[in-house]
């Protein structure tokens, strides 16, 4: 039965009503049944539809818009502000009897609505932020509100009437007679009150981040009405500001939410004969033992609910059961299916129980922890019969003992806070740059890796803070120092900071060199006035020469004395550059900086270049060879190892990268090297070909690139007296052997290792200006390094251990490997913990890798998760 009322001159109501439905969605309960609500818009010549209904009152609506409509043709769009099937079931219909209506909706909606009404030819019209659309004499904006509670869901805004058209949200399963919530009669406000805090709880509550973000977005319009596609309209009345009301409701319920309680791991299950009781309490005993608090939950005395909020604020948790029947007991199933992966996603959990004869129960449970996708601890525990023997006792105390022990390993793991509150801003995983904006960039800026490898984070506020004074000067002007400079300035707002750099330029991303070789190229860091809003002398052009540590200042290769209270070096690398007889030729060069860039690409303009040599086949080398070829040069790549990419990909995976390179025609030539660099013209300066050293063949060029590693600048420190050896050695708060100075980025050796990337420089500068300003609180731990490469259509992205360790037998392997789409996963574990891996062809799962190296995740998880799946 449809409820059809005019709501104003331009938009009509209409309400698909349900009133005896009393489950929605299987697990909703519905007292007082529900409504579908859809909306026309009435733009004089054209029409449009605001969401539909299920499938099942298609007839009905159809007739309907044919009487309030009369042609059909006349209405032009379908708005679909959220696809699940109760609000786009009718669309397979619609599309029948109106072919010509075009769909919009966000682009993640388009996917759903193939599948939804098995058709993939409808006229579609993508929202992205600022779409506009104009309904005959009506402005229709949209607002996207990702994860409300799918990822498609938009809102829409008629600006004549200030009407909010919400679907879901501020919805209600409410079944009246009436339109607006304040038409409800007196002794049912409390009924639908009521609905509309349960509709909430049930939809709503797991999003909750995403709850807070939309409505603050909501705040840009302003709004007379809100129309959801469920329950009644709200508005504001003389009794009171029912729209003001139910966003304060959403925002208040969305910050009560369960915060996790230190050293907390919550224990519920049940028990038939007190066999898993005695089980659950030897746990508790030993988790205890370990310094942990243990919260036991009995679900057969207490409620379900009990046990959600103990596990929501738990570090870790633990789910046991007797196998009664061949199952799990019912508590621990209306338990568990409560819960939502938003709310536990990454969570340590394990089961247990005792068991008669097959001990279905924990694997059960099991099964439901991995869908709820919690790591998974394994093994589980499972005792048959009565438990109360020492030896049974035992096993239960020592599986107690390792969990409370893995609980413990994970409270210390340095690791990246991926976390689901909704900050608009993120973190390429790979060069580790921070983007604002709703969504990623489709593409890092910085370092070129896709959407798929970017991760929300928060907004990092530390709780130190400083008045200090002291001065702190910073010598180099990379990525390394500007992090250094943020990190300071998070803590101490005017502190005078001076930044020497003997470039020209402002401070740029160097990492862009390669991958934008002779293309238009702007990419400084910071803009000039961002020094000067926050408070740094900065001097270009500045070469410091000599650091005076007896009387602290640094001097100026000009004779300038800098004094400082603190110092940070941040120098950087040059190219090493492969001493090649004939390397002093016009047309060889090695890139490292602008200055290198410039002359480059001046080159390839000025002389006309067709043919150019890299040497080097690591991922520099790689890009440069990329944009060279997208510049129409041919190009032949040279390197010394029997692989490419030898840091970044297995030999399976640099096979399969070189044979996709070769296709799209680069030269590869691998175990090689080059014995001589010739020259032509009449002083035989003008490079015209390399020769070969194995091979001993002449190869014809125009142009030589050099990549082949970079040499710490170390020179300045070892003058000064600091303990150099491959880099500036420094501890892990980046301090050298003064305590007043501080290194940071390519310069450094950390560890017997130079990092040599730009995500490390980052993490370096910001622990070496945490500590110039007096916040010891802060370390360097190096983190498993991620690469990402993406060229002609390709992408590739690899972390951490991929197998190249010398004791390669002890390495458990997974992979998977398919030559007709090219598709390439392999994952590394040692000790059945994941150590690193790769991903060619299809990259989607790069940021959960990430999080299961954080997490020290074991062979089993990566199972649960489908990580070898098509």
């Amino acid at each position: 039965m449809l409820h059809v009322e005019k709501l104003n001159e331009k938009v009509t109501f209409v309400g698909a009503k349900d009133p005896d439905l009393r489950i929605f969605d299987v697990f909703m309960k519905t007292p007082f049944g529900t409504t579908y609500n859809s909306y026309i818009i009435n733009g004089g010549e054209e029409y449009a539809l605001i969401d539909s209904a299920k499938e099942y009152f298609i007839e009905e609506y159809i007739e309907m818009l044919k009487k309030e409509v009369g042609d059909l043709r006349k209405i032009k769009y379908l708005i679909s502000n959220h696809m699940e099937p109760d609000h786009s079931g009718e669309i397979g219909r619609l599309l029948q009897e109106m072919p010509h209506l075009t769909i919009v909706a966000t682009p993640s909606a388009q996917g759903f609505l193939k599948d939804i009404a098995n058709n993939d030819s409808f006229n579609f019209l993508e929202v992205k932020e600022g779409t506009t659309l104009q309904v005959g004499s009506e402005q229709i904006s949209f607002e996207l509100v990702p994860n409300m509670h799918w990822p498609e869901t938009m809102v829409t805004y008629l600006h004549s009437t200030k009407q909010l058209f919400t679907c879901d949200i501020f919805g209600a399963h409410y079944c009246s007679d009436h339109v607006y919530a304040d038409q409800v009669e007196e002794e049912h406000r409390q009924q639908y009150l009521g609905a509309q805090k349960y509709y909430y709880t049930c939809i709503f509550k797991p999003f909750y981040e995403y709850v807070l973000s939309a409505t603050k977005k909501l705040a840009r319009f302003e709004i007379k009405e809100l129309c959801p596609a469920h329950g009644c309209a709200l508005r504001v009345t003389k009794e009171k500001n029912w729209i003001r009301e139910v966003i304060e409701n959403y925002n208040t319920w969305s910050s009560d939410h369960a915060v996790i309680e230190e050293d907390k791991i919550a224990i519920c299950y049940t028990s038939a004969y007190g066999y898993t009781a005695t089980i659950a309490h030897e746990i508790a005993r030993a988790i205890e033992a370990q310094n942990l608090r243990p919260v036991l939950i009995d679900l057969v005395t207490q409620k379900p609910q009990d046990a959600i909020r103990e596990i929501l604020t738990s570090q870790a948790f633990l789910v046991g059961s007797p196998t009664i029947n061949a199952d799990t007991q019912p508590q621990i199933w209306e338990t568990l299916h409560s819960l939502s992966p938003m709310q536990v996603e990454g969570r340590l959990a394990g089961s247990f129980g005792s068991f008669g004869w097959s001990g279905e129960a924990v694997r059960n449970i099991e099964s439901r922890l991995s869908q709820l996708k919690c790591e998974v601890y394994r093994p589980s525990l499972r005792i048959k019969f009565n438990p109360n023997t020492e030896e049974k006792l035992k096993k239960a105390f020592v599986f107690g003992e390792q969990f409370a022990k893995k609980v413990l390993s994970l409270k210390t793991l340095p690791k990246t806070n991926w976390a689901k509150i909704k900050t608009g801003k993120w973190k390429c995983l790979v060069c580790g740059e921070v983007f604002e904006g709703e969504y990623p960039p489709e593409e890092c800026p910085v370092c070129g890796a896709p959407a798929d490898q970017f991760v929300e984070i928060l907004d990092k506020q530390s709780e130190y803070s400083s008045e200090d004074e002291r001065r702190i000067v910073i010598v180099g002007g990379g990525v390394a120092a500007i992090s250094a400079i943020e990190s300071i300035r998070e803590r101490n707002t005017h502190a005078p900071i001076v930044m020497c750099s003997d470039e020209k330029m402002l401070p740029y991303y160097r990492i862009l060199l390669s991958k934008k070789l002779c293309t238009e190229l702007e990419c400084e860091i910071k803009s000039q006035k961002w020094f000067e809003e926050n408070n740094v002398e900065l001097k270009l052009n500045s070469k410091i020469v000599q650091i005076n540590r007896e009387h602290k200042y640094v001097e100026t290769l000009s004779g300038e004395h800098i004094g400082y209270d603190k110092l940070i070096i941040a120098t950087g690398a040059r190219a090493n550059c492969v001493p090649v007889h004939g390397r002093d030729k016009r047309g060889v060069f090695c890139l490292r900086s602008r200055d290198d860039f410039n002359r480059i690409d001046e080159f390839v303009k000025s002389k006309g270049v067709k043919k150019a040599v890299v040497q080097g086949g690591g991922i520099l080398g790689i890009e440069v060879a990329c944009s060279l070829m997208k510049k129409g040069i041919e190009v032949t790549v040279v390197e010394f190892s029997n692989r490419i990419m030898l840091r970044q990909l297995d030999t399976d995976g640099s096979e399969l990268l070189q044979k996709h390179l070769e296709d799209n025609g680069m030269n590869i030539l691998t175990s090689e090297s080059i014995e001589e660099i010739y020259g032509t013209g009449h002083d035989l300066m003008e490079v015209c070909g390399v020769e070969l050293q194995n091979a001993q063949k002449r190869i014809d060029c125009d142009l030589v690139i050099q990549n082949t590693g970079i040499v710490a600048n170390t020179e300045l420190a070892a003058q000064a007296g600091l303990t150099v050896n491959r880099g500036i050695v420094v501890n892990a708060s980046m301090q050298t052997d003064d305590l007043d100075i501080f290194a940071c980025g390519d310069c450094i050796e950390f560890g017997k290792n130079i990092g040599g990337l730009w995500a490390i420089a980052i993490e370096q500068g910001e622990v070496a200006g945490a500590q110039a300003i007096g916040d010891n609180s802060v370390q360097y731990f190096p983190k498993p390094i991620s690469t990402s490469f993406n060229e002609f259509g390709y992408k590739t992205f690899s972390i951490g251990d991929y197998g190249y360790r010398e004791d390669a037998k002890e390495y458990q392997v997974l992979e998977l490997k398919d030559p007709k789409t090219e598709v390439y996963r392999k994952f590394y574990f040692l000790n059945n913990l994941f150590v690193g891996g790769i991903l060619m062809g299809d990259t989607k799962k790069a940021v959960h890798l990430r999080k299961a190296i954080d997490r020290g995740s074991q062979i089993q998880t990566f199972l649960d998760a489908h990580f070898l799946d098509e």
